[in-house]
């Protein structure tokens, strides 16, 4: 294999041209990340799904990608989605606990003295995504790559996500 070659084209085992519109998301140092999507969604349909964006698009695409691709290693079934729904719960249980301990607080030092609180500090799920979209110019788009936008480059994404759990071990 040629040296010169993307790694998408090493895992591909097929030959990188100098137009290859892999190679500037995926250099031939960094082969874990195409092996995890190439792991998840194929590397044709990665290779796709480039292919039919524009340039000023496919790195976005390529975090959103890595993103879900780690997101699916996780929970297979659910994958980002699944995650989105733990962090809400998360913060609803969050937001019951800050009510419990302001009214407990209200009923020890007075109600006037206890220090305001938004009543509506959980963001719907539509909100999360404009605010997404919104902080990039893409409000409303259907060509936006996702939450991974926001993130940094992609070698950054793959390689600082925790490793897959194995769901049979303890």
């Amino acid at each position: 294999m040629n040296p010169a070659s993307c790694s998408a084209c090493m895992v591909m085992n097929r030959e990188c041209t100098l137009g290859c519109i892999l190679k500037p998301h995926f250099p031939s140092t960094k082969t874990g990340i195409f092996e995890r999507l190439h792991s998840v969604f194929g590397g044709d349909n990665v290779f796709k799904i480039l292919s039919n964006l524009q340039l000023s698009q496919r790195e976005n695409a390529v975090k959103a990608l890595c993103y879900e691709a780690e997101a699916r290693k996780r929970d297979p079934i659910s994958g980002y989605y699944g995650e989105l729904l733990k962090h809400q719960n998360d913060l609803k249980i969050l937001d019951e606990q800050i009510k419990r301990a302001r009214s407990e607080l209200a009923s020890i030092v007075g109600p006037d003295k206890v220090p305001p609180y938004p009543n509506n500090i959980l963001p719907t799920h539509n909100s999360l995504l404009t605010d997404i979209d919104g902080r990039h110019g893409n409000a409303g788009s259907s060509t936006s790559a996702g939450p991974a936008m926001a993130l940094g480059s992609t070698s950054v994404i793959c390689d600082t996500l925790p490793p897959p759990q194995n769901q049979n071990q303890p």
